[in-house]
């Protein structure tokens, strides 16, 4: 017949942490089978009636403490447990395992010590933390600035540098009072939305678009935003991934282009003369 006690044990056994309960002499009164595996510790040493000091010697000759006095590195740990009523600390293991050891003082003097396996999750953060890097150097070193719009939760994420050419301020939570298109100009806001509507459709892959774009200071620039977008299943946009850049300077000389043209061509036509160029270089010959 399963008593209580054993319903008990069997379940603490279950659980991922590793739990050990220690009396106010530092001696062990019960631990689960994780306290045991997460530490490496050998099954003598985790009996009833076995001292914390002798499973710290244990820890510090194995050299889970680093190199120096062991019988020096038992008493400083033994004086940090009892000055401290509760410590958290994330130690990596000479393995590479991390561990969570969390120390926690009890009514009587009493002393439960856990352990929590953190390995996976840090690598996951600091694949994070790099995948994150990579993703700052990239928009810092790009001409282009990077803007990620999470449709579903109405988030915006930009890199600095569309904050360094608009003037304009974005939340790092991604929340906004704002709309993109209030800062468009009126005569290129129907363009711009015919191109996100056929994107939105599925006609268009990507999309591209340029329009004149109103900074901070109240000017309009010109700019050129293209990007793309993931999809759900059943095909509506979830996020939307985007660059783009000032093209100001192109479109002015464009413009002076053009103009210099049509000046050349009235010029032409109110003369009475013949008008005639001779590229040397080319060899090739330009007449009114």
């Amino acid at each position: 017949m399963i008593t209580k006690e054993n319903l008990v044990t069997q379940g603490l056994d279950q659980i991922a942490v590793g739990i050990g309960i220690f009396d106010s002499d530092r001696c062990l009164v019960y631990c689960n089978q994780q306290f045991r595996k997460l530490r490496g510790y050998p099954a003598e040493l985790c009996i009833p009636g076995g001292s914390l000091e002798r499973l710290l010697q244990y820890s510090a000759e194995r050299g889970d403490f680093g190199p120096g006095d062991v019988d020096q590195q038992v008493r400083e740990r033994l004086d940090e447990i009892q000055q401290s009523d509760q410590r958290r600390i994330e130690r990596e293991m000479p393995s590479g395992q991390i561990l969570s050891i969390r120390y926690q003082h009890l009514a009587d003097d009493g002393l439960t010590i856990s352990f929590e396996d953190k390995t996976e999750e840090r690598k996951a953060q600091d694949a994070l933390n790099l995948s994150e890097e990579r993703y700052s150097l990239i928009s810092e070193a790009a001409e282009e600035a990077i803007y990620e719009w999470d449709v579903v939760h109405d988030r915006f994420f930009a890199s600095p540098r569309l904050k360094t050419f608009t003037g304009h301020q974005f939340r790092s939570s991604g929340k906004r009072d704002w709309r993109w298109e209030e800062y468009i100009h009126p005569d290129d806001i129907d363009r711009y939305n015919e191109t996100l509507a056929k994107h939105r459709s599925g006609d268009l892959s990507r999309w591209q678009c340029e329009y004149r774009f109103r900074n901070a200071a109240g000017d309009y620039r010109w700019v050129s935003d293209h990007g793309t977008s993931v999809r759900d299943s059943q095909g509506e946009i979830t996020r939307m991934v985007a660059a783009i850049r000032d093209i100001t300077e192109r479109i002015d000389r464009e413009a002076a282009l053009a103009a210099s043209e049509e000046r050349y061509q009235l010029i032409t036509k109110a003369s009475s003369d013949g008008i005639y160029e001779w590229d040397i270089v080319e060899d090739s010959l330009f007449v009114s």
